[in-house]
């Protein structure tokens, strides 16, 4: 069981994600803005956070970016309408571990998820179903 902090000011999409999280028993936080995600993320009680790079009051890969150099390690997987390359791959090497492009099949974000817990944890999470 993994805490999941969504970041995302679309109602509908933290409705799907927590829906399939918590399904697969992790605990899911929300909320729909930069500042509020910042907040949590500074808390350290996180496990993985999905976080949206187009926020409402912030740049999702400014805060990225930010919690870097504050040395918070807490994986971040970004989600984004951005799908092309070059806001991949920014997105990438400014922080964020993996880079989702919505729309977005639930199974392969959950496993996405599972993986980059997998290798923050030194291999140590476990899946919460088995296959």
């Amino acid at each position: 069981m993994a805490r999941v902090l969504v970041v995302d000011d679309d109602p509908r999409l933290v409705k799907v994600v927590r829906s399939l999280l918590r399904r697969h028993n992790h605990l899911v936080e929300s909320v729909p803005n930069g500042e509020l995600a910042r907040q949590v993320l500074r808390r350290g009680d996180v496990d993985i956070a999905l976080l949206d790079v187009n926020l409402p009051d912030v740049n999702g890969l400014s805060l990225v970016l930010q919690l870097r150099e504050e040395g918070n390690d807490i994986p971040v997987i970004l989600l984004t309408a951005r799908s092309e390359v070059h806001d991949q791959a920014l997105g990438l090497r400014l922080g964020g571990d993996d880079y989702v492009a919505k729309p977005f099949e639930p199974e392969v974000l959950l496993a996405r998820i599972e993986a980059v817990l997998r290798r923050a944890e030194g291999g140590a999470f476990q899946r919460a179903e088995s296959p």
